[in-house]
């Protein structure tokens, strides 16, 4: 008996373009993948010594951040979906194809630890672009060609049923105009991180609007905003916010003394000690053993308190630091490593699924805390929560393994790439991992991998 076995090609193309032969879905498979293996063999560094799986996740979520980013403009969008359910059947179904300003701080260290200094250097472009604006006018989301407020308006599609039933299906996002006030915190950091990463960035070009953004921290950071979470209904004086406001006037500090730039440090010191002492004082709840939401709250739990050694506000080894850890691990984290956002909020209803960069933040906090163990253990337990394709959404649900929210999620993979790095570097110099790792050239492996068939990447 003979057979005869033949290739069978599916293509998907947009526009009046005649279809592709079958020579030409050979030549475009070629091409696609050269394209990559010789993007992923130009990385100037690259991933650091991890364990196998942990570099094949990591570079996943390199590739998936290369397909985000908007190759006009640099800017990335927090997922390529929109209106895909938190939880199937609740009406949380967001448009989230906008870039958020407050992923540009671990947006710009992810890029940077994998080597990707070109995409690293058009995203600062993009985002130092954003900053030069009135910073009363800098919003929280912006389209991916820069355009905010009514260009991003939200509307609901009432002629659509949704994700398995899940409605209503959006366009737009009305968090655009809310106040937000960690944006200029995540703005200044960026910059601060990119100065230290790229010597060719000269902090002179956004010396004027990062002291203008500073200056406005100073007179604005105990107003109420919506927070990190975006409630559409409340203002409070979340932790998360001053925590952010904290961080623009101590970075801004520190890039006048670093580069001898004019600045009123003077003012911008009294500022920070204020925050300092606004959320020392009315950030930790006694009773709680742990910072807190909001000040307005006595035991409201909220994972971004995980940050606060994260961002340096504190050291890790200060108790309240690892009560606070502890208290994220009894009271939003499953045994395996996931981590809700909040619970007792008073705010809004509890989460009842985990977050997955919350998840990372807790990782990164036992990292630096030296709980290695435990770290390794809730990292290894969340990579096993990628789809077949190595992709992660915002939200999993830990019964059924299934995957929540728009996908892919840029937060997710972002945390995941700087979790791998911040315990990749820890275990090798605690002596725990080779410092052998995966080479450009062995690329074509986990390519394989991802696919059985081992015919396309």
């Amino acid at each position: 008996l003979k057979m005869c076995i033949r290739d069978s090609w599916t293509g998907v193309q947009y526009g009046g373009r005649e279809p592709l032969s079958s020579i030409d879905h050979e030549t475009a498979l070629d091409e696609t993948k050269r394209y990559w293996r010789e993007w992923l063999g130009a990385r100037d560094g690259g991933p650091e010594a991890m364990p196998e799986r942990w570099y094949e996740a990591v570079v996943r979520s390199e590739l998936v951040l290369k397909l985000l980013i908007h190759h006009e403009t640099g800017a990335i969008p927090a997922a390529a979906t929109t209106s895909i359910p938190e939880k199937i059947g609740s009406e949380r179904t967001w448009d989230y194809r906008y870039n958020w300003m407050r992923d540009a701080k671990f947006t710009v260290q992810a890029l940077h630890d994998t080597g990707h200094e070109r995409e690293a250097r058009e995203y600062f472009d993009w985002f130092a672009d954003i900053a030069r604006n009135d910073p009363a006018e800098i919003r929280p989301l912006y389209s991916l060609h820069g355009q905010t407020d009514d260009a991003v308006a939200e509307e609901t599609l009432e002629h659509l049923s949704g994700y398995r039933g899940s409605d209503p299906v959006r366009i737009g996002n009305d968090a655009a105009p809310q106040t937000q006030l960690d944006v200029y915190g995540t703005i200044v950091q960026a910059v601060y991180e990119t100065i230290q990463f790229d010597e060719s960035v000269r902090i002179e070009g956004i010396w004027e609007s990062i002291c203008n953004i500073v200056d406005y921290v100073c007179a604005n950071w105990d107003q109420r905003d919506a927070g990190i979470w975006e409630f559409r209904d409340e203002r409070r004086h979340f932790l998360h916010s001053k925590l952010l406001c904290w961080v623009a006037l101590d970075r801004g500090i520190a890039l006048a003394r670093n580069n001898d730039l004019e600045a009123p440090l003077d003012a911008w010191r009294e500022s920070r000690d204020e925050v300092r002492e606004a959320i020392e004082q009315r950030g930790y709840s006694q009773s709680a053993e742990s910072f807190v939401q909001c000040f307005e709250s006595e035991d409201a739990l909220d994972a971004t308190a995980l940050l606060i050694p994260i961002y340096e506000f504190l050291p890790p080894e200060d108790d309240r630091v690892q009560s606070t850890i502890d208290a994220v691990i009894d009271r939003l984290t499953t045994d395996d490593g996931l981590v809700v956002r909040f619970v007792d909020s008073d705010v809004r209803e509890d989460e009842e699924e985990p977050f997955l960069l919350c998840s990372f933040w807790l990782i990164d906090a036992l990292v630096l805390s030296n709980r290695l163990e435990r770290a390794r253990e809730y990292f290894e337990n969340v990579l096993e929560y990628a789809s077949p394709l190595g992709l992660y959404s915002e939200k999993v649900d830990p019964e059924t393994g299934r995957l929540l929210g728009n996908v892919p999620q840029a937060f997710s993979h972002l945390g995941l790439i700087n979790s791998a790095t911040y315990l990749g570097r820890a275990l090798e110099a605690d002596g725990e991992v080779s410092p052998e790792t995966f080479h450009p050239g062995d690329i074509e492996t986990l390519f394989r991998r991802g696919n059985p068939s081992g015919s396309s990447p």
